[in-house]
Formats: structure tokens, sequence, C-alpha cells
């Protein structure tokens, strides 16, 4: 492959992966059968059990899992940087600031509802059956 060929490899395939992403989350939104989440462990698992996993898989693995943790901060729930946008947003309509109590208070929420669903992701995976 060419330098100018790896450039706009590299420009596309994170932008194609991003659709991909979207779309399978766009069916399970839709109540279509898909995969059950996974998080940290269960990642892990469906990793080990590859064979003949070579450079160009891990490599693959690294952009699906760097344009889903980038597309998932952008989500507008309080605790990510989309939920910062949001209150941002609510700022300017307003034309004033948010109390910094209630903007604190927001995004600590938010962030704990993550933690929590964080906990079930990974108590989900240890207990599912291998």
């Amino acid at each position: 492959v060419s330098v100018g060929g790896a450039l706009l490899a590299g420009a596309r395939e994170p932008l194609v992966r991003s659709a991909e992403l979207l779309g399978g989350a766009g069916r399970l939104w839709r109540g279509a059968r898909a995969d059950r989440p996974v998080g940290a462990v269960g990642l892990a698992g469906r990793v080990s059990q590859s064979r003949g996993w070579d450079l160009r898989r891990v490599l693959a693995l690294g952009t699906v899992l760097s344009c889903a943790v980038g597309l998932f901060n952008l989500l507008p729930f309080p605790g990510l940087d989309g939920g910062r946008v949001c209150l941002e947003l609510v700022e300017a309509g307003r034309r004033r600031r948010l109390p910094p109590r209630v903007a604190t208070g927001v995004q600590v929420a938010g962030a704990l509802l993550l933690l929590v669903a964080w906990l079930v992701i990974t108590i989900a995976d240890v207990a599912a059956p291998r």
C-alpha cells in the first residue's frame, strides 16, 4: 500500500467503523436481535477465544474500540462530554450560567449512573456462560 493509500484508508476506516457501530446501536434501539453489550471482561473473553490474531486484526480491533469510545463519549448523557455540551446549550439558551451546584449535581448523577451500568455489564459478563 502506498503512503497516500494508507493515509486515505486511515481517514476512511474510522468513519466506516463508526457508521457500523451506529447501525448496530440503531438495531439495538429498535429491539432487533443483537448481541448483548459486553464490557471489559466479555471483550477479553471474546479476544482470548480468537486464534491467529495478526497485527492487522489487532489494529482493526483498536480502531473499533477507539470509535466506540469516541461515539459513546459524545452521547448527550450527563457525565459524558455530550452531556456537558447539552448543559452548555441550556446555559446559552438561558443566557446565564447554571448554578455550579446544579451543574455539578447533574454531572455527578450521570457519572454515578454510568458507574452502575458498568457494574451491571461487568457482572453480566462474569456470570455469562462460556
